[in-house]
């Protein structure tokens, strides 16, 4: 029994697909980092966006991620502040002209919390005095 190959189209027209969310062409450094860290010299990387959305954005990396890794991001702002970190997953991966890879990540949604404020005590000794 020989099979036939089919290449079926996954759009019926050649115009262009509308985007679900508005996208923003903006250029923006992003440190980041494999989540959760498994070895002590898993260091903090550097990327920068191409385009960002209230959902995801997409990086341009130096090393490569696997698609579904989950990455920590810290997006920088304009001043150079760090901007509350964030958590992503690589829903895709190309490869630029250069020789880098365009990753688009997708956000994981994330409650807001207020920071938790740990206060550290000493215990009293637990040393034996002799009499």
């Amino acid at each position: 029994m020989s099979t036939t190959e089919f290449q079926i189209p996954l759009f019926e027209t050649d115009e262009p697909v509308a985007r679900a969310e508005a996208r923003e062409d903006r250029v923006q450094v992003v440190r980041y980092c494999r989540f959760p860290r498994v070895c002590a010299d898993q260091r903090m990387r550097t990327a920068f966006t191409r385009d960002v959305s209230p959902s995801g954005l997409c990086v341009r990396v130096d090393t490569t991620e696997p698609v579904g890794a989950l990455l920590r991001l810290v997006p920088r702002g304009v001043d150079g502040e760090p901007e509350p970190e964030r958590i992503g997953r690589v829903a895709w991966t190309r490869a630029t002209a250069d020789g880098g890879r365009w990753l688009g990540i997708a956000m994981l949604p994330c409650e807001q919390r207020e920071p938790i404020r740990i206060r550290y005590v000493r215990r009293p000794s637990l040393r034996r005095s002799s009499a």
